[in-house]
């Protein structure tokens, strides 16, 4: 168990902490999509109510998507933003453009973008901050490589990019720290090992446990106790149906970032993950009431 100050055993800390899922699309999908999932969303509301939902979308069906789905059901969230405000950057999209158009999430940090656009940790930085004080919500994501795995070096290259990301949050003033978000809500930390995305292969669940508690452990030393008990750390890597269960049940999962899943079988592949999320929430929501 991850060694966060508590008096409650990890698993019902973690129900403390809404559970989390996300679809990033990447360079996929089309209209026929978006009606199927639009489709799927509303009929399975009841059956996931409690997770928190949110779809990326290419940059095309953004609107298509904020204008089908649901918000109070799941929100639609963007792939990037820029670092920019609006003028003379061609092909970027600037934060306020996406909150003006109904969209309430943002991706940063991405491993495909850090790998061959550019997406190096100052910039992750930045795009998160010009977002944060747009007011949406961002996904900061980071990750390892299988050679920093095999080196031996993950977790050190894991911490390099998350300090990056919590340490832009924080400025010193008037003799102490304080942090430029308005709820730990609006911020989510999705580890994802490079090794794992799109490959078919995934972190065995003691694995992505292992990451995501010394993540948790780290945010603790660094920022305080309440600020680790508070933030969502999401995995995503080959998350499939199949395997979701077991990732989930452990006490510092709290959710996933979905890549191929998230539009496999016209969306119900992303449905039954957020299903099975369902169980497990009610399952712990459960164990908690009895104490």
């Amino acid at each position: 168990r991850c060694g966060v100050d508590t008096h409650l055993p990890g698993f019902l800390t973690m129900a403390s902490r809404q559970f989390f899922l996300g679809g990033n699309w990447k360079s996929n999908g089309n209209q026929a999509l978006v009606k199927d999932l639009a489709s799927v969303i509303k009929r399975e509301a009841k059956s996931n109510a409690d997770i928190e939902k949110v779809i990326f979308p290419m940059a095309l069906h953004l609107q298509s998507l904020v204008s089908s789905v649901d918000g109070k059901l799941c929100s639609v969230g963007a792939q990037m933003v820029s670092e920019y405000p609006k003028g003379a950057h061609t092909g970027d999209i600037y934060a306020h453009a996406l909150s003006d158009s109904g969209v309430k999430w943002v991706l940063v940090g991405h491993s495909e973008r850090r790998k061959t656009r550019g997406s190096t940790n100052e910039v992750v930085a930045a795009r998160m901050l010009v977002a944060l004080k747009e007011h949406l919500k961002v996904i900061a994501c980071i990750g390892e490589t299988l050679e920093e795995r095999e080196s031996g070096n993950a977790e050190a290259a894991v911490f390099k990019q998350l300090a990056a990301v919590m340490d832009a949050l924080y400025h010193t003033g008037n003799g102490k720290d304080t942090h430029s978000i308005d709820s730990w809500d609006c911020l989510v930390l999705a580890y994802e090992p490079v090794w794992a995305i799109g490959t078919g292969k995934s972190a065995s669940p003691e694995q992505a446990q292992a990451m995501h508690c010394a993540i948790r452990n780290w945010i603790r030393k660094n920022h305080g106790p309440d600020v680790a008990k508070a933030i969502r750390i999401i995995y995503g890597g080959s998350v499939k149906p199949y395997n979701c269960e077991a990732l989930i049940t452990k006490d510092d999962i709290d959710g996933f970032l979905l890549g191929g899943a998230s539009i496999s079988h016209k969306g119900e592949d992303f449905a039954k993950i957020a299903k099975s999320m369902q169980a497990h929430w009610n399952e712990t929501k459960k164990t908690k009431s009895k104490l």
